[in-house]
Order: structure tokens, then C-alpha cells, then sequence
């Protein structure tokens, strides 16, 4: 099967996938162009932010329709962040509309990431400090992520950025603590590995937490017995 990854994510995910893909799907080759393709193959791209993505998937129908070698499924990737439930079902339906409009026919996958990729790999309660410093403490103590769903976590009233910004840095305050290592989305190597992924996964086995992580390995699993 030939897929394709269109991830909003310009930097981190974009450079974790192919390691969690060598883990989880370990029969499949990355390439980097259509012309490349081949059975059990995959490319992974980014589409640059929302709702630049939508353009870019867009010019890649476009191009798949013109083309004699085609993914067998497309997969659309982004973040929620503090996206309203009608705002979501908003934004899935263009997609959907997008797909519909381009008339290929090919089997494609809509997964969003609640609230954005940081908020999975807070999931890992391997990592989780035993021991917090003080400024630790003060993310523990707004929300504990190895009790409570890292997915639903919001951010404090009086903190300035995204939501999304208030989950990376503190999982970045979490793994230096933790493993005394510096996670950035441009470096992100420390998470793209298969203990780190394991822990992940023992989370979602042993708990009702982190539903779009969840739907991602599921789909994954389903790619693996096709």
C-alpha cells in the first residue's frame, strides 16, 4: 500500500513519524516523491500551519489526479488546540469538501491531534518527574498529566499564549526534569524512539485517555493488517 501523510506540523511530528512508522509499521520504506512509490511505501509532508494545509492538499490532488502512480490513502493530520467542538466538525467537513471537489478517488483518513502533538507525548507517564523542582511544581499543580488526560488539558487563565505553547513547554519542563534533556521542536530526536513510543502506548491500553492518539496507533494497526 502506498500512503500519504499531510501533517500541519512543520517541524517535531514531521520528524518523529518516520521513527514511530519504523516502530509501528516496519514493512514500509519512506520516499520522498511520487515517482518513488512503491508497495508498502509512504511519504510524509507538511502543510505549513492551518489553514494553509487545505491549499496544499489542494495542489496535491491536483497533482495525483494527473499523475499514473497515486497513494492508496491519504492522511490529513493537525491540531485542535482550543478549537471548539462545532469549529472541528467545521474544519473536518472542508476537508471533506476538499476531497469530494477533487473527484480522485482514493481512500483518505481525517485524524486530529487534541490538543496538539506535545499533548501525546505528555502522555508517557515513563517520563513523569518523581521529583519535581519548583517550577515543575507549578505545572503539576495547575494539572497533573500521569492522572489526568494530557488531551484535555487547557492552559491557566492568566498565561498569554496558546494553548498548544502551554503543552510544549511543559513537557519540555517535564523531560528536563525527568531525563535532564532538552526537547525542541526543531530537535526533537529524544521522544522519536521506541520506549518513548512504548510509553505511550501503555497509557491508552491502561487507560480511557488520550482519544486522538488512541485513533492514530488504531489506524496504524488497521494499515499494518491490510
Amino acid at each position: 500500500m502506498k500512503i500519504y501523510f499531510l501533517l500541519e506540523d512543520q517541524k517535531s511530528f514531521l520528524k518523529v513519524l518516520p521513527s514511530w512508522l519504523k516502530v509501528c509499521l516496519p514493512e514500509y520504506e519512506q520516499v520522498f516523491s511520487v515517482d518513488d512509490y512503491d508497495t508498502n511505501s509512504y511519504i510524509a509532508e507538511s502543510g505549513f500551519g492551518y489553514p494553509s494545509i487545505r491549499n496544499v492538499l489542494v495542489s496535491k490532488l491536483e497533482l495525483f489526479s494527473e499523475s499514473d502512480i497515486r497513494p492508496d490513502y491519504i492522511v490529513i493530520m493537525y491540531d485542535v488546540d482550543d478549537w471548539s467542538e462545532n469549529y472541528q466538525a467545521t474544519v473536518r467537513a472542508r476537508f471533506d469538501n476538499i476531497f469530494i471537489a477533487s473527484g480522485l478517488d482514493v481512500d483518505y483518513k481525517i485524524l486530529p491531534i487534541k490538543r496538539c502533538f506535545e499533548s501525546w507525548l505528555l502522555g508517557n507517564k515513563d517520563v513523569y518527574p518523581e521529583n519535581a523542582d519548583d517550577k515543575f511544581k507549578t505545572y503539576e499543580d495547575f494539572y497533573d498529566v500521569s492522572k489526568n488526560d494530557p488531551e484535555m488539558m487547557d492552559c491557566p487563565d492568566e498565561y498569554r499564549n496558546s494553548i498548544s505553547i502551554y503543552h510544549y513547554n511543559y513537557l519540555q519542563c517535564m523531560l528536563k526534569v525527568s531525563i535532564g534533556k532538552k526537547y525542541t521542536k526543531g530537535n526533537p530526536s529524544i521522544v522519536g524512539n521506541s520506549n518513548y513510543l512504548g510509553g505511550m502506548n501503555h497509557r491508552i491500553n491502561s487507560t480511557s485517555d488520550m482519544s486522538s492518539f488512541r485513533e492514530f496507533i488504531n489506524f496504524l494497526y488497521k494499515l499494518k493488517m491490510s
